[in-house]
């Protein structure tokens, strides 16, 4: 095989296949795979953050979440930021939508590359 990983996965996203679909189709689990792309930070979570979301995955995942509004004023309260600046969201693609829906009228133009909304 040329390449470790399920390359077919490319041709079923608009985007890129996540990291974890590429790692799972390598057919040997010794290779490592290594993420190059501009989102990765290697700096964050810190090893103490990782340690306390360990402490706390039985709770997380048993129990269902807060709502965002109680998450976002939380997270106001941690950075020092007013709650009404902050807007939760699944990421890029849906804050992307978003301003789409909220604030775009007529047109909008985008430099490439950029997501396709």
């Amino acid at each position: 095989m040329r390449f470790p990983v399920d390359l077919s996965l490319f041709d079923r996203t608009a985007h890129s296949p996540s990291f974890h679909s590429l790692q799972r189709s390598m057919p040997r689990h010794d290779l490592r795979l290594r993420d190059y792309c501009i989102p990765v930070n290697p700096y964050f979570p810190t090893r103490a953050m990782f340690a306390a979301f360990r402490a706390h995955m039985a709770d997380a995942l048993t129990y269902y979440p807060s709502p965002n509004e109680e998450l976002s004023g939380r997270l106001a309260r941690v950075l020092g930021l007013d709650p009404e600046t902050l807007v939760m969201a699944n990421g890029s693609t849906e804050l992307i939508t978003w301003v789409d829906h909220l604030f775009v009228r007529d047109g909008l133009a985008t430099p490439v590359p950029t997501f396709g909304r």
